[in-house]
């Protein structure tokens, strides 16, 4: 498996839909997929806002973890038998390991809030495109950092307006 972090969050008009780019750890492949704007909305707002914010679901769901005695592990992106890409979110429960199918975007956020990795099986890096060569990507943070921080849920659909920012 490779580690792999979020590179991009961008909505394509065209499409109706969000485009998310991960990239491996050495910045040398793109793995790119769509997701559902509505669905998209929970990983912008959590790039947008962090870890340290209040978030219903994503609380509810740690509280729950914590209740039951478990601790999350890894987000592992896969291929989805020719049908995209599909998320497991990894828990660790007694001496046990437990996988749980999960949407990619709620994957993602899951694992930004929790500070848990994030991987790509073989399989999934098979839809994976090189990144240019020279691509820098210590000269590129300083502009996708900026970048996540104007982000805004309602960058992610044209027809809710957001009312929590």
């Amino acid at each position: 498996m490779t580690l792999m972090r979020v590179r991009q969050v961008v909505p394509c008009a065209t499409h109706n839909r969000v485009i998310i780019v991960l990239e491996d750890a050495a910045g040398r492949q793109a793995l790119t997929f769509y997701a559902d704007p509505e669905d998209a909305r929970r990983l912008a707002r959590e790039i947008a806002r962090g870890r340290h914010v209040w978030h219903p679901i994503y609380d509810f769901v740690h509280g729950l973890l914590q209740a039951l005695q478990a601790a999350a592990t890894r987000v592992v992106l896969e291929d989805a038998n020719g049908g995209g890409i599909g998320s497991l979110l990894y828990l660790r429960h007694a001496e046990s390991e437990i996988r749980i199918r999960c949407y990619p975007p709620d994957a993602l956020a899951f694992a930004l809030r929790n500070g848990v990795p994030i991987y790509a099986t073989r399989e999934a890096l098979a839809h994976a495109e090189p990144l240019p060569p020279h691509s820098d990507t210590e000269h590129r943070r300083p502009e996708f950092q900026q970048w996540l921080e104007s982000l805004k849920p309602s960058n992610f659909s044209s027809h809710v307006e957001d009312t929590d920012m």
